[in-house]
């Protein structure tokens, strides 16, 4: 008994220990993102079939305000 109380204290610390890690890495590598990029990309149907030569509508949606693409 005293084992199964050890392994879920120690399995409980490192949830603990891992989510606070993964906490603090989604704040430390958070990208803002361009808020263009969202309207265009609602703009767009939606499809993601590639016939403009990027990827998908998002990838499109990028280059239309990064790149300047018509």
């Amino acid at each position: 008994m005293t084992t199964l109380i050890a392994a879920l204290c120690c399995m409980g610390v490192l949830g603990i220990a891992f989510g606070l890690g993964l906490a603090v890495a989604a704040k430390r590598f958070h990208v803002d993102a361009d808020p263009r990029i969202e309207e265009v990309y609602e703009a767009l149907p939606g499809v993601d079939c590639g016939a403009c030569g990027y990827p998908g509508c998002a990838g499109y949606a990028e280059a239309v305000v990064v790149e300047g693409v018509d």
